[in-house]
């Protein structure tokens, strides 16, 4: 396939998610998908599925906006950078992702996702200590950890 199909599959693959349609999105799919987030590897369309609607259900009126990489695509391989915005848990949440893509006759074989966990900590965290401890780390690194 060319760069501008699997680009366009990056993009319906978005698409899909902010608009909540896990079929949709596993259509883009081949059977054997494999997808590897920092919550665990899921391996074919149902376990993937699974993931995709626990997502839907852990994060409400999720959003990507495109940050630093957008849709770079190479042969059978692409990178995309962006924002993950939504709700969870009653509290607005923001974070960096980038997921890499491997593809295979014209449909998604891999997925894998990296995301900025220390901000999602930042942000999902608890109680005056809990808080303190985090804040404290995310201080640190903002300062270079000097």
């Amino acid at each position: 396939m060319s760069d501008e199909s699997n680009t366009a599959l990056m993009h319906s693959l978005i698409k899909s998610l902010e608009e909540n349609d896990a079929e949709k999105a596993l259509s883009l799919c081949t059977e054997d998908v494999t997808f590897v987030t920092p919550y665990g590897r899921f391996k074919g369309k149902e376990e993937v599925g699974n993931y995709f609607k626990w997502m839907f259900n852990a994060m409400q009126g999720i959003k990507f906006t495109k940050a630093g990489v957008e849709f770079l695509v190479q042969g059978d391989k692409g990178v995309d950078e962006h924002i993950v915005t939504g709700v969870h848990d009653g509290v607005p949440v923001e974070f960096l992702a980038i997921c890499t893509y491997q593809f295979s006759n014209g449909k998604i074989k891999e997925m894998r996702d990296a995301f900025d966990r220390l901000t999602m900590a930042d942000q999902a965290v608890k109680g005056w200590l809990p808080k303190k401890m985090i804040g404290t780390i995310v201080q640190k690194t903002r300062d270079g950890l000097g």
